[in-house]
């Protein structure tokens, strides 16, 4: 009974929360020509390499492994990517 009370309480709030962009902001004439592009294109990428990927298992490979914090932090060293 609580678990439902409080998912209700929680939607409720969701929903009676406004939702706004950034108070002011303005895109730049350059920024809204790129999006027409991208509209008028139909083409959209979104490419996300995190650290997890190195080994590639997932985002949630520290948990589902159990892999201690420390080792976890030196996979950026272990990183394919050139570095500068």
């Amino acid at each position: 009974m609580h678990k439902t009370l409080l998912a209700f309480a929680a939607a409720l709030c969701l929903c009676l929360a406004p939702v706004r962009a950034q108070p002011g902001y303005k895109p730049a004439p350059a920024n809204l020509a790129a999006r027409e592009w991208f509209q008028d294109a139909r083409f959209g990428l979104f490419v996300h390499w995190g650290v997890y990927s190195v080994l590639g298992d997932g985002e949630w490979v520290m948990n589902n492994k159990k892999i201690p914090i420390a080792d976890y932090e030196k996979l950026p060293a272990r990183s394919p990517r050139r570095q500068a």
